[in-house]
């Protein structure tokens, strides 16, 4: 008769490599429900309008562009700040949304509103929401120079109008900037001899186009 014993440390070493081989096994097959969602459920919205008080700003720049996010799928909080000549507006998310598709479904709404808005608006863009700690890293990955056959602001204008939303919906890209442009300019010559015969000054003359609000000083 053959007998076979297994001592303690043994068999201590066998039921620790059993359960190792199972975890092992139990690894490789647990499923991957789904992978973790780095994409911050948030947008901004900012636009520049120069010359514009902040008042202005808001009644006529900010509050539409407030109505129209509003609409646009998941939207869950919209906060804003009117400033002198530009507004920037957040734009919160449910963690659940489809950020590819609410940023197209923003960047087509504010192509839509575009021409309600103020003829001297500029610089519309939709961006990822940045945090302030890695603010100092979004810098611009690429650049590009427009020359053509036309004024700046011609190239301007088409850059806003065409180049600008087809870059914005390559995926990957997370905001596009124009810049180069001169500023329209309206002159204003006194005859100094007709404003003396009906009282007035230049420094009156100044104030009243201050007032209109829309009015930047060039030089």
């Amino acid at each position: 008769m053959i007998r076979l014993s297994i001592g303690r440390p043994v068999a201590v070493a066998m039921a620790y490599m059993a359960v190792a081989l199972l975890g092992v096994f139990a690894w490789q097959n647990i499923p991957i429900e789904r992978l973790p969602n780095t994409q911050l459920p948030r947008l901004t919205l900012t636009a520049e309008w120069q010359g514009s008080s902040p008042e202005t700003v808001e009644a006529f720049l900010t509050s539409p562009l407030e109505s129209m996010v509003q609409q646009v799928q998941g939207v869950e909080k919209v906060t804003s700040e009117s400033r002198e000549g530009r507004t920037s507006i957040g734009v919160e998310f449910g963690l659940q949304t489809d950020m590819d598709f609410a940023r197209l479904d923003l960047s087509e709404r504010l192509s839509q509103i575009r021409d309600d808005l103020p003829a001297g608006v500029r610089n519309l863009s939709v961006t990822p929401y940045v945090p302030t700690e890695f603010a100092d890293q979004s810098r611009p990955f690429l650049a590009w120079t427009f020359t053509g056959p036309y004024t700046l602001e011609g190239l301007q204008l088409h850059l806003e109008e065409v180049v600008v939303p087809e870059l914005q919906q390559i995926e990957g890209v997370g905001a596009v900037f124009t810049g180069g442009a001169r500023d329209r300019v309206l002159q204003v010559r006194v005859d100094e001899l007709a404003t003396r015969a009906i009282g007035l000054n230049p420094f009156t003359i100044e104030e009243r186009i201050r007032d209109l609000d829309l009015v930047q000083e060039a030089g």
